[in-house]
C-alpha cells in the first residue's frame, strides 16, 4: 500500500466505517 494520497486512505476508512455501521443497523 503506498501513502501517496491521505485522500484515498480516509476515503476508505470511511467508506469501510460506513458499510460496518450499515451492517450494524441492519441487523
Amino acid at each position: 500500500m503506498s501513502e501517496s494520497s491521505p485522500s484515498t486512505w480516509f476515503s476508505h476508512s470511511v467508506f469501510w466505517l460506513i458499510k460496518h455501521t450499515h451492517i450494524v443497523w441492519n441487523n
